[in-house]
């Protein structure tokens, strides 16, 4: 979900919920953070991006300045000239850095966005946001408690 407010993401969530009989929730601040970094050999990493330390390695896996043409890209959209798998981190997830931020519960953002150069994209770069705040660049991902 882009360009919504942490009240119309909790809506959705609390109609999905019903709808599904699951429960959907938005992340804490520290489920996202640990969602962006990814494991490495169990533990959660320590680089600087869930692929290493190399910056300039950011705009061959995520959307950022140099390659997103400014805007959001689909969750499913593979970057030009390149697979899903490159975007994925020990996760699976795609594009956890980079395209837009992602905002937790708290309404911190974080993981940079496709506006913003490869050096913004750190998993431990956050904004505070605003629970009311709507932007093109602000997303969130739902997290299921089983």
């Amino acid at each position: 979900m882009t360009n919504t407010t942490v009240a119309e993401d909790q809506a959705f969530i609390a109609a999905l919920n019903a709808r599904t009989g699951r429960h959907f929730r938005l992340p804490t601040e520290s489920e996202v953070e640990y969602s962006i970094r990814g494991r490495a050999q169990g533990a959660i990493t320590t680089t600087t991006y869930h692929f290493g330390n190399d910056r300039n390695e950011v705009r061959n896996r995520a959307w950022v300045h140099s390659n997103s043409g400014n805007q959001a890209h689909g969750v499913r959209e593979p970057l030009p000239g390149r697979t899903l798998d490159d975007s994925r981190n020990s996760f699976g997830l795609i594009h956890a850095i980079g395209n837009v931020w992602v905002r937790s519960a708290e309404g911190v953002v974080r993981a940079g966005s496709f506006d913003r150069y490869g050096s913004d994209t750190q998993s431990s770069l956050r904004l505070d946001g605003d629970a009311g705040d709507r932007c093109a660049n602000f997303g969130s991902r739902l997290v299921e408690d089983l």
